[in-house]
């Protein structure tokens, strides 16, 4: 099988700490790797109910944090470990290129800006704007 992968980086302004600990999980994820502030992996197994069968896969989803003079640097990576029973939409090799290209960066690069505000409106955000050059 193909494995599917795509990477966004973003800049944000919390420093690392505060962008790996303005996210919560509710899901039987499981974790693979969390070295805070700097790295968190996880893979989670999906099923999307289909009217004949319904499709099963595995993703991993990995954050690294890095300080930068601003704040933080994040990279989120998203792989498809495994695929059984595609649904149509992501069995045809257009439809999948098209939404491994375009349709889940756009969802997934949501989760930056929403991890943004979240820092800024929580007042997690201090007067410290170096905070994280200062390490």
């Amino acid at each position: 099988m193909e494995q599917l992968s795509l990477r966004l980086k973003r800049l944000s302004s919390a420093p690392p700490d505060i962008v790996y600990d303005s996210r919560r999980w509710e899901d039987r994820s499981r974790v693979t790797a969390a070295e805070r502030p700097s790295t968190f992996e996880f893979v989670t197994p999906a099923t999307a109910l289909g009217t004949k069968r319904s499709m099963e896969a595995t993703y991993r989803h990995r954050y690294e944090i890095a300080a930068t003079p601003g704040g933080s640097k994040v990279s989120y990576s998203m792989t498809q470990l495994t695929m059984s029973n595609p649904l149509l939409r992501v069995g045809l090799p257009v439809v999948k290129n098209l939404s491994w290209r375009f349709a889940i960066p756009f969802v997934a690069g949501r989760g930056f800006k929403i991890a943004e505000q979240r820092a800024h409106r929580g007042g997690i955000l201090r007067e410290q704007p170096n905070r994280a050059s200062a390490r």
